[in-house]
């Protein structure tokens, strides 16, 4: 899929209009620096990042595909429409992470959570802006002290 089809797939889906900063992070393909991250904290580990996956355009079935059964469950229009999936996570010994990058395309700065099933669909701050995400990767710090509530001030 190219990055232009993307980002019109999840412009639709999501009713919304992408950061541009995202929008040229995606079609200058500089995702391709950033292969991975790597947990510190409440969950630990080295994950792949996939910021082109064709399921970001669709929550329900990158839940899915990440393992959250219960994803049609997750009231993402009402609860979570800050945010938009940023990335899928892969790792080599875990067939269903559970969890997946978002991008908060609400408020300034558009900070990177991290949505986790494991937590009753938890949100981990992991930065307060998408530059900071990318200037701390691979890092991720995932601590109890940076859970944040959906539609809450980040």
């Amino acid at each position: 899929m190219k990055a232009s089809e993307l980002i019109k797939a999840m412009e639709s889906a999501y009713s919304t209009t992408l950061p541009e900063k995202y929008k040229n992070f995606l079609n200058n393909r500089e995702y391709i620096k950033y292969p991975e991250i790597k947990f510190q904290g409440y969950i630990r580990g080295s994950y792949d990042l996939d910021f082109m996956n064709l399921y970001l355009a669709d929550v329900n079935e990158l839940g899915i595909m990440c393992g959250i059964s219960d994803m049609d469950d997750v009231p993402w229009k009402e609860d979570y429409s800050n945010f938009i999936p940023l990335a899928a996570l892969s790792h080599s010994e875990i067939d269903e992470p559970q969890m997946f990058l978002v991008l908060d395309v609400k408020q300034e700065g558009n900070p990177v959570l991290l949505f986790d099933q494991k937590s009753n669909w938890a949100l981990f701050m992991l930065a307060n802006s998408f530059e900071s995400f990318l200037e701390n990767l691979p890092e991720g710090k995932t601590d109890h002290k940076n859970k944040v509530l959906p539609n809450s001030e980040a």
